[in-house]
């Protein structure tokens, strides 16, 4: 399988606007000293495994840490068959109070490692050893041992012209996509989500209109707040060289996210509001006219309704304003700025951007 190619961009500064939302860890553990019958294990199930008659056990239970600013949940899954233990936490709430921010990469390691300690009551790290003294010490290898079974990587945007983002993403079809699914309420705005059923997802959405539907106390009103965030599982947490949790730095979270930002093309060139006027404005004000209704007519698949000569002449009249029939009307124009990663923001695009272009999307 090809390997990713890795960025020769540096990530941006660590400001709480890009970086690690969910996560996922499993960590070796020593049964014997694990207590199942902890307050912290709220179900359990057995189940035989395959060609063996011996019982495995799972248990699932909720662990809620108290922070400055609110209570944090952590997800806890203990396999007595893997002697393993999953934990799950939504990773920024721990030492934020702000919603928006996201849990700088290289922070990662410290508080994944405060999380195991402060569930140390009920299940024991495989790496943990005590001395003769009664001190707990981990081996210095711990991070290499402990996977990573899912990792959110996002990056927030400030959209000074969202409809224009909207309508344009919605038609940027992605690499190799599996699934397009998009939808849009009051309630949550606007989403548009590429998906698999194993390697994670990525989406863009409406991160403001979320935080207001879900009325947050802590929220800070912020105009244009959008959100990139890439759900990296399966095989795709080893092709980007993030499936263990000493892997994981801001070098390589900045390398994993560009290059899902890459495969969605969601970075490509954006026609500006005003494109489709600027691109006929070369025609007398009459063809003009005549052009933009035709353009409306092929958007709709309503072209039988001309004779093929008509066709023909306004084709080449829309070929020569740099325009394809049959594209949303809105959509059409020269391509001025582009969503970029680094920034956070959209930013002009240059004349080669824009020439290169095969669609101005």
């Amino acid at each position: 399988m090809r390997s990713i190619e890795k960025s020769t961009v540096p990530p941006p500064v660590s400001d709480w606007t890009w970086g690690v939302d969910t996560v996922r860890v499993v960590v070796p553990v020593d049964l014997q000293q694990c207590d199942a019958s902890s307050p912290l294990w709220h179900s359990s199930s057995s189940r035989n495994l395959r060609n063996s008659i011996t019982e495995a056990d799972s248990f699932k239970g909720s662990h809620f840490i108290e922070t400055p600013h609110g209570t944090v949940k952590i997800k806890v899954y203990l396999y007595t068959g893997s002697e393993t233990c999953h934990i799950e936490f939504t990773a920024p709430r721990l030492v934020s109070a702000h919603p928006p921010d996201l849990l700088p990469a290289g922070a990662l390691k410290a508080l994944v490692r405060g999380v195991i300690d402060d569930l140390r009551d009920a299940i024991w790290p495989a790496f943990a050893e005590v001395t003769e003294d009664g001190e707990i010490r981990w081996t210095d290898d711990w991070a290499t041992n402990v996977r990573v079974k899912r990792l959110d990587l996002a990056r927030n945007f400030l959209i000074v012209d969202p409809d224009i983002v909207k309508a344009a993403l919605d038609s940027v079809q992605s690499r190799h996509q599996r699934e397009r699914v998009r939808y849009g309420s009051k309630r949550s705005g606007w989403t548009i989500t590429n998906q698999t059923t194993t390697a994670g997802q990525d989406k863009m959405y409406d991160k403001q209109a979320e935080l207001e539907g879900k009325h947050d106390t802590n929220l800070t009103s912020v105009d244009g707040l959008f959100r990139f965030e890439t759900q990296i599982e399966g095989d795709r947490l080893r092709r980007l060289g993030v499936q263990r949790l000493s892997n994981i730095d801001e070098h390589t979270a900045w390398d994993a996210l560009s290059h899902r930002w890459e495969q969605t093309r969601w970075g490509s060139p954006l026609p500006s509001p005003d494109g489709l006027l600027q691109a006929v404005q070369r025609l007398p004000i009459r063809k003009q006219c005549t052009l933009v209704g035709y353009l409306h007519f092929a958007a709709e698949g309503m072209t039988g309704r001309l004779s093929e000569s008509q066709q023909r002449t306004l084709r080449a009249q829309a070929k020569t304003c740099g325009l394809t029939p049959g594209m949303p009307v809105h959509l059409m124009g020269t391509p001025s700025k582009r969503l970029d990663l680094y920034s956070g923001t959209l930013v002009p695009v240059s004349e080669q951007e824009s020439l290169a272009a095969s669609i101005p999307v």
